[in-house]
Formats: C-alpha cells, structure tokens, sequence
C-alpha cells in the first residue's frame, strides 16, 4: 500500500516499526495465556498522511496513561520496558486511544514526510 503510494525506504520502514511495536506490546500483553483473543488492524494512505488503527479485545490498556521512559541513566541502569510505547510515541505525529464496546482502540497517525500536512484521521469510533 506505501509502495503504491510513492513512500519511500525510509517512511515505510518507520510505519512498519509503529505498527510492529504496536503488535507485540498487543500480543505479549492484551491477552492471558489461554484465552482467545482478536486483533484487527487497519491502515488508511492518503497522500497527506498514514493512519493505522489497531483494535484488540485484550484487557484495557492505554498507553497514552504510561510515562515516558528516563533514558539519562545508562542503559544497563535504566527500568526495563517502555521503549516502545516511547519510539511509537516518537514515530506518530498524534496517537489516540479509546476502550470502545469491550476492544482497545489506538490509532496512530503519521504525516507523509512526501505530502501535505492534512487533517488528521478520523477518531476512534465504535
């Protein structure tokens, strides 16, 4: 879908990450071990912006809620965990959350670096 609209190396490997980090944090930490669980995802690419929208049916969890990491301290003396939620943070130009009808709801949303500055994908709706 990025390819086919003319994104390059660069901004398809970053939109990748977002939604990489987004998938493990959902599959290591949504679900109990056992239980079944659902993870849709969609992405929408207009020429002005990225935007994917995850939904799982995992235990509530909004990431907009955890602090960021302190990343003064050395790596081998920092807090383990948080890296993230911090580079999806980074990556996205806005994120937003919802726990909407039983699911998570994050949507991230990125500026093409190629396109305008359009206006901003539609919230999370039920």
């Amino acid at each position: 879908m990025l390819v086919a609209a003319g994104a390059g190396a660069e901004e398809r490997g970053e939109v990748r990450l977002m939604a990489e980090e987004t998938l493990m944090n959902i599959v290591a930490y949504a679900f109990d071990t056992d239980a079944p669980g659902s993870i849709d995802v969609r992405c929408v690419c207009t020429p002005d912006q990225v935007c994917l929208e995850f939904r799982d049916s995992g235990r509530p969890f909004n990431p907009l809620a955890v602090l960021p990491p302190d990343l003064n301290p050395p790596p081998e003396e920092r807090t383990v965990g948080g890296l993230g939620i911090h580079l999806i943070r980074s990556l996205a130009d806005a994120v937003a959350y919802d726990h909407l009808q039983g699911c998570n709801v994050l949507q991230l949303t990125r500026q093409r670096r190629s396109g305008g500055m359009g206006g901003g994908c539609t919230a999370p709706t039920g």
